[in-house]
This record gives C-alpha cells, sequence and structure tokens, in this order.
C-alpha cells in the first residue's frame, strides 16, 4: 500500500546476525519508492544509527516479536526510554509487540509445545559452538518452565536431570580448565518472558517518556 501510494521511504532492518539480514531483506523485494538497507549490528548499534538521521523526516521504529518481553521491566523501561532520548524526536512513532498477561492454561500450552521446546534446548547446542567443544549434553537436560506470577512472566529454565559435571578444556595458553558441579533437578535459567497488563503498559511507557497513541490487539483481546 505504501508502494501503490508513491510515498519515498527509507526502511532499515537491523539484525545481529549477517545472512539472516541479507536473506530477510531479499525476501522482500524490490520497490520504485521504498529504499530497502541493511543494519548489521545490535540494539545499540541500532540506536547510534538512528540518532544520526535527520529529523527533517518522520521516524517510525518498529520492535515487534516478544523481544521486549525479555528485558526485566525496568531494563525495558530503560531502553525505552534511551531509545527515545536519544534517537527520536517530536512526532515520531514506536511500534512495540508486547504480550499480554494472559491465563495459566493459555501459558502452558503456548510455552510447552514441541517447537517452543526444540528452540530452547537448541540453545545448549550453541553452547558447545560458542565454546568450540563439547562441554554440555543436551541429553542430559530437561525442558522445564514455570509461570511465577507475582512477577508476571514465564521463566525457562534447563532442569538437569542427573548429578553431572560440566567441564571446560582450555583452548589456548590464557585459558584454564573449569569444573562446575550440577545437581540432579538443578535449574539453569535460559530466559524470563515478561507480560504486561494495562497498568504495567501505562508504567511502562509513562517512565519511557512515550505517550500512548493507539492499541491493536485480536478479537478475544488475548494479545
Amino acid at each position: 500500500s505504501l508502494e501503490k501510494k508513491r510515498k519515498n521511504i527509507t526502511y532499515y532492518a537491523l539484525d545481529l546476525m549477517k545472512h539472516e539480514l541479507i536473506k530477510s531483506l531479499k525476501s522482500l523485494g524490490s520497490f520504485s519508492n521504498i529504499k530497502l538497507i541493511g543494519l548489521w549490528g545490535t540494539f545499540e548499534d541500532g540506536i547510534d544509527f538512528t540518532a544520526t538521521l535527520s529529523n527533517d523526516k518522520p521516524k517510525a521504529i518498529i520492535f515487534l516479536g516478544t523481544t521486549i518481553g525479555n528485558f526485566s521491566r525496568e531494563d525495558a523501561t530503560n531502553f525505552l526510554r534511551h531509545f527515545q532520548t536519544k534517537a527520536m524526536g517530536p512526532g515520531d512513532l514506536f511500534l512495540l509487540g508486547i504480550d499480554k498477561r494472559n491465563s495459566l492454561e493459555n501459558l502452558t500450552i503456548a510455552y510447552n509445545n514441541p517447537p517452543i521446546i526444540e528452540f530452547h534446548m537448541n540453545g545448549l547446542d550453541n553452547i558447545n559452538t560458542i565454546l568450540d567443544q563439547p562441554f554440555i549434553n543436551r541429553n542430559n537436560f530437561d525442558y522445564f518452565t514455570t509461570y511465577n506470577e507475582d512477577k508476571g512472566r514465564v521463566e525457562i529454565y534447563y532442569r538437569s536431570k542427573r548429578d553431572q559435571i560440566l567441564e571446560y578444556m582450555p583452548i589456548n595458553e590464557f585459558d584454564k580448565k573449569i569444573q562446575i558441579n550440577v545437581q540432579e533437578g538443578e535449574l539453569i535459567l535460559s530466559v524470563h518472558s515478561y507480560k504486561y497488563n494495562e497498568l504495567d503498559l501505562v508504567t511502562l511507557f509513562y517512565k519511557s517518556n512515550l505517550a500512548h497513541v493507539k492499541t491493536w490487539t485480536d478479537s478475544n483481546l488475548q494479545y
């Protein structure tokens, strides 16, 4: 629709993984009036770059998914306020994706389906890739999730199936051997996913110096 309106727009896509950035931009195709530019870097890099853009044209920041939920409430506020202070001008918009606080039944179903479980268990394999050695065996851990109602967050852990020792072997002269004793049933935190009710949202926007403009949700008001 933006292309049909012949508006001259520049779309900047930010991603930490270069090949995913290239793939996602290619999937969008080409346009006559919309310029596509990839930014390879971190959130902080994105904020720094956005701060260099001219205020002559309005900006719309799009931050979808549930990424903001992986921040603590304090960190989420600090992140948005930092973005607002450093990189946004009067009239700029910030489209933010946020999960609502939902029923325990719905959260249990959402966070215990096979793709979600595999996504998080794959994190253990990535540890070995990063360390370049078989530091941790995913078969020795279960996926475990619980909802902390007081804090309004889903907590995802790796739960040890047995007593075990995680051993890191030095790969250069500056490293040293490290052994970590893990007991059966011990939990290793993977991620927190914070959910928001109306009061949480009002507090978040107020502390971030952002004014709420409009909300889009599903027909059942669950998301």
